[in-house]
């Protein structure tokens, strides 16, 4: 890959040697079709079922298990497949991803969208309002995945409860699982990507107990995606346990990069055309996201990118679509001001030498622009 600094870790993280090592040893093991009704199938189809709890457990606690897909757009896919929908109401709010947004819409549900407020949280009013008896679903993250903002689900979670006793309260973990303890205490379901914590690929829908695997079956049987193959089941387990061995420390490290970058930003010669979006203390210490007063965004990420540097204008699967980002719409930021923001996304592996080579070369961007 032609590139010096990658600061773009929220769309796909690089891959560990020892991950990558273990994958084409899975590779050559666990190559049989897990639908195959020899007893090499079933052995396959049986390891998948404890990898399931596996995975379930390391990332969200005990009870909780995985329904399998290859991507987080394919889980979203699974969440919302119509048959769960034949009655009732599904909420969700104007800062979801784009994947999750056109699931919903086309799953059938009646769709309710609550609304943000400017400092990229979730509008816990408007929240309020939409949540009733009807509500079979809410639908809200954990890290906001182009803004970074980390929502208070706690709180979330007690509206649900006590205004849609018979909801489902899904999360969307895909920014924070395998960097920081998700919070199953107040969720139902969760998303997660192999792509964000070091993995080559794979993905899952974590949900509670045997029930929720029974569920998943019934879709399944309706269902037209993938299947993940079995090699990559076993990768995307390694790779969570790795990246949870690591945590601590690369938390550390990415939150010394951001308060670093966050700092040198908010000085001259930065401040006069740019400003952080989300305070820090509301903000995943993985994910930078600023503003600029008069730059679009997508100009100065291909200026950079010439530069060697690769950072994002927005979220990635919406890079081919055109238009304001919906996030940035959502807190306020209308019209041509939707354009003017970029995305740094960090791992374990940055530096703080990186940090001072974008912050240089963002200066030299900026004096040609």
């Amino acid at each position: 890959m032609s590139c010096d600094i990658y600061f773009d870790h929220a769309s796909a993280c690089t891959v560990p040697e020892t991950v990558a090592a273990f994958a084409k040893a899975a590779m050559q093991r666990a190559f049989v079709n897990q639908e195959a009704v020899h007893r090499a199938g079933y052995e396959s189809k049986r390891a998948l079922e404890s990898k399931s709890r596996e995975l379930g457990r390391l990332l969200a606690g005990d009870g909780f298990c995985a329904a399998f897909a290859n991507s987080g757009t394919e889980v979203f896919r699974l969440l919302f497949h119509p048959a769960r929908f034949r009655r009732g109401n599904v909420v969700i709010t104007a800062l979801e991803h784009p994947a999750l947004t056109a699931a919903a819409r086309e799953s059938g549900a009646e769709l309710r969208i609550a609304g943000a407020e400017r400092n990229g949280r979730i509008d816990l009013e408007s929240l309020k309002r939409l949540l009733d008896r009807d509500t079979v679903l809410c639908c809200v993250h954990d890290v906001q995945s182009e803004l970074g903002v980390r929502q208070d689900l706690a709180a979330i979670h007690a509206l649900v409860k006590s205004n849609a006793p018979n909801a489902k309260l899904f999360c969307d973990a895909v920014q924070s699982a395998g960097k920081m303890r998700l919070p199953s205490e107040f969720f139902d379901y969760a998303a997660i990507s192999g792509h964000k914590f070091g993995s080559p690929g794979g993905a899952a829908l974590l949900g509670r107990g045997d029930f929720f695997l029974r569920e998943a079956a019934e879709i399944r049987k309706t269902y037209h995606g993938g299947r993940m193959e079995p090699w990559l089941v076993e990768v995307l387990c390694f790779a969570a346990a790795s990246a949870l061995e690591r945590q601590e420390e690369n938390a550390m490290r990415v939150g010394a990069l951001n308060a670093c970058l966050r700092k040198a930003l908010a000085q001259e010669p930065f401040s006069r055309y740019l400003h952080a979006t989300i305070e820090p203390a509301m903000a995943s210490p993985w994910i930078l996201h600023v503003n600029f007063r008069d730059f679009d965004g997508a100009i100065i990420v291909r200026m950079l990118s010439e530069r060697g540097i690769c950072v994002s204008a927005g979220s990635a699967c919406r890079s081919e679509e055109g238009g304001p980002s919906p996030a940035m719409e959502a807190i306020g930021f209308r019209g041509e001001a939707g354009y003017r923001a970029m995305r740094l996304s960090f791992s374990g592996e940055n530096t703080l030498e990186q940090g001072e080579c974008f912050l240089q070369a963002l200066a030299e961007v900026a004096d040609d622009f």
